[in-house]
């Protein structure tokens, strides 16, 4: 099976990116749960997760959700929905830290969950995305489409003193839409 092209050519602007580090490592630290979602294979404090979808008041939560829709009308998806789960989030991986393989589910209408994810921060070694048992090489400034509810996805484990820390945007997309946008870009499987 040949390698999907899951990389795209869209970049978080750095003041957005500055702030997302900054809030993941220092300011916003109080609004990561560690090991909050059972659904998650999370070891003791290898891993951080701020759900952006549920603190909306704040001013990091509006930029990135501003950000989202420019980026996914960037590549011509206009009609999107929450994603319900996750929304948009910034997961931080420590040292040993990853994310198991899994596949999410579509939303109540059976639109399809689809993450624009982007690679705020490389670790030093590993944290590679993993679709359908796939390595992925992600650099630090790039970013991946997901098909969430499609795919089965993860991420190679981290080592060194460096944390991975990825923007995840979340949508639901009707099928439709998906076929005929993002299947001219990395094909559709269903």
């Amino acid at each position: 099976m040949q390698k999907l092209n899951i990389k795209y050519n869209i970049f978080v602007p750095s003041f957005l990116k500055e702030m997302v580090i900054d809030f993941s490592l220092y300011s916003g630290l109080h609004y990561f749960n560690l090991n909050t979602d059972p659904r998650q294979n999370v070891e003791q404090n290898k891993r951080r997760f701020c759900m952006l979808s549920t603190i909306n008041h704040i001013e990091i939560s509006q930029v990135v959700d501003a950000f989202k829709h420019i980026a996914y009308e960037e590549i011509g998806i206009t009609n999107i929905f929450p994603e319900p789960m996750f929304g948009n989030f910034i997961g931080v991986n420590l040292e040993g830290g990853s994310v198991h393989e899994h596949q999410d589910s579509r939303d109540v209408s059976g639109n399809i969950h689809l993450r624009f994810n982007f690679m705020i921060q490389k670790p030093d070694i590993g944290g590679n995305p993993i679709i359908n048992g796939k390595e992925y090489w992600i650099d630090e400034g790039e970013c991946w489409m997901n098909y969430a509810s499609e795919w089965r996805h993860g991420s190679t484990p981290v080592h060194g003193s460096r944390e991975r820390i990825v923007l995840s945007l979340g949508a639901c997309v009707p099928e439709n839409i998906v076929r005929d946008v993002l299947s001219k870009r990395i094909g559709w499987e269903h």
